[in-house]
């Protein structure tokens, strides 16, 4: 089954982000959440990736936390919830991300260091 590109997609190839490898259609986390979760409940993804599970989950009336330790992968995934931000300022969100990920780098660094 093919994968129609979302905006997150288009924006991440605009701005040269990578795109999770392990996606899948919204489909099947909708399957569990419906037949594990009541609307109203919480649903934490942590291994977050794109955030088809989140986007799922608030589809449905769920309350959701999705986690995930790669930047460029976290980057991405806001782009689903970003339908109605002109190009620039996501570009500008992502360098906003970037910076404040390297200022925490650089303070733990420091940190290390005293």
């Amino acid at each position: 089954m093919a994968l129609r590109a979302g905006r997150h997609d288009r924006v991440a190839r605009a701005i040269s982000e990578c795109r999770r490898p392990a996606r899948f259609p919204r489909a099947q986390p909708e399957l569990f959440i419906n037949f594990l979760t009541h609307p109203g409940d919480m649903v934490v993804d942590i291994f977050a990736g794109s955030n088809t599970t989140g986007e799922a989950a608030g589809g449905l009336g769920r309350k959701w936390i999705a986690v995930e330790s790669e930047l460029d992968y976290a980057i991405g995934s806001a782009f689903r919830f970003m339908q109605d931000w002109p190009d620039d300022e996501c570009a500008e969100f992502v360098d906003r991300c970037r910076k404040r990920s390297q200022d925490r780098r650089s303070n733990a660094a420091s940190s290390d260091d005293a």
